[in-house]
C-alpha cells in the first residue's frame, strides 16, 4: 500500500484552515498546528507537554467525558462545544475527535479538529431575528430568487392576497397581475430600477378572489429582492372603508438586512426552511417580482 511521507502529512496538517491537535492519554498536548495558534492564542511551545489549556471551567466535566468516550475506541463527529482563548474569551467551536491507536490496536492519544464557528452562529442569530422581523411585520413581504420564483412569503401577504404561502412557493409573481398597468409601465419601472435608480410608485395588482388593490412600491436593483406592501386599499382588504385608487397606502421604510451566501430562512411559524445559494438583500420593498414585472408580467 502507498504511504504519504512523514513530510507531507506534516504539512498537510500545519497548512490545514482548522486547528489540529493530538492529546496523549492524559490530555498533554503533543500536537498543535498554526491554525491552533490562531485560534486560541497559544504557541506550540506553550503548550507541547502540559495540560490542554482552551477548556472553560464551567466547561471541564464535559471535556473529560469526551475524553473518555474516545479512549474507549469511539469517535465525535461534529459537536458543538465551548473553548476558551489564551485571553480567556471563550467561543463556540465544532469539534471532531477519533483515537489514535498502535499497532497492537491500544488507544495512544486523541486527534481532535476544531472549527471556530462564532461568526456562523452570529449570523445565524441575526438571520433569526430578521425572519422574524419580516414574519412578525404586517406589511406583505415576498422573497424571491433571482429567476422572480417566490420562494417565501410571509403572513401578511396572505392576509393582502388571499394566496396561503404554500399556494405561492414555486410560483412566479405574475399571479398578482392585475391587467390595470400596460406593458410601458412595467418597461420603464425596469429601465429606472436596472439603471440604478430608486423605483418609486403605485401598482394595482389583484387578489385571489379577483378584487383588486392598491401599494406604493420602492425598488432598487440587487441580485434579488424582498418587497413589502402596507395598508391595502382594496375595498375587500380595507372593509370599504376606502375605495381602490383612493390614494397610496403608507409606506413602511425598512432598514435593508443583508442576507449571506447559503443562507436560511426559516418562518417562525412555520418548520419549512427556505435555502438559497443566492445572496440577495431584503430592502424596503418590492422584490425580484419587479424584475418579472419589467421582464415577464407583459407577455
Amino acid at each position: 500500500m502507498f504511504e504519504r511521507p512523514q513530510h507531507s502529512l506534516r504539512e498537510l496538517i500545519q497548512f490545514s484552515p482548522l486547528a489540529i491537535e493530538e492529546l496523549d492519554p492524559e490530555g498533554k498536548v503533543k500536537l498543535w498546528n498554526t491554525a491552533a495558534e490562531q485560534m486560541f492564542g497559544w504557541r506550540e511551545s506553550e503548550v507541547l507537554g502540559r495540560a490542554y489549556p482552551a477548556i472553560p471551567a464551567e466547561s471541564r466535566a464535559e471535556f473529560e467525558d469526551e475524553m473518555r468516550h474516545v479512549h474507549k475506541g469511539a469517535t465525535i463527529q461534529s459537536k458543538l462545544v465551548r473553548r476558551q482563548r489564551q485571553d480567556g474569551r471563550q467561543f463556540d467551536a465544532r469539534l471532531w475527535a477519533a483515537p489514535i491507536h498502535n499497532e497492537r490496536n491500544q488507544v495512544i492519544g486523541i486527534t481532535k479538529i476544531l472549527e471556530d464557528v462564532t461568526a456562523q452562529k452570529a449570523a445565524e442569530e441575526r438571520l433569526l431575528l430578521q425572519s422574524a422581523v419580516l414574519q412578525a411585520t404586517a406589511n406583505s413581504i415576498v422573497i424571491t430568487d433571482d429567476q422572480g420564483t417566490i420562494l417565501w412569503t410571509n403572513p401578511a401577504f396572505s392576509q393582502l392576497t388571499g394566496y396561503g404561502s404554500e399556494e405561492v412557493l414555486g410560483k412566479n409573481p405574475r399571479l398578482l397581475k392585475s391587467g390595470k398597468q400596460d406593458s410601458a409601465f412595467y418597461t420603464n419601472m425596469w429601465a429606472t430600477i436596472t439603471s440604478g435608480n430608486v423605483w418609486r410608485g403605485e401598482v394595482v395588482n389583484r387578489c385571489k378572489d379577483g378584487s383588486l388593490y392598491n401599494e406604493e412600491m420602492t425598488s432598487r436593483t440587487r441580485a434579488a429582492r424582498a418587497y413589502a406592501s402596507s395598508s391595502p386599499t382594496s375595498p375587500r382588504l380595507a372593509q370599504g372603508k376606502r375605495p381602490w385608487g383612493s390614494g397610496p397606502s403608507r409606506l413602511l421604510d425598512v432598514q435593508r438586512l443583508q442576507v449571506s451566501e447559503e443562507s436560511r430562512i426559516a418562518p417562525a411559524s412555520s418548520s419549512r426552511t427556505i435555502q438559497t445559494k443566492h445572496p440577495f438583500n431584503i430592502d424596503i420593498i418590492h422584490s425580484r417580482s419587479i424584475q418579472d414585472l419589467g421582464q415577464r408580467m407583459n407577455h
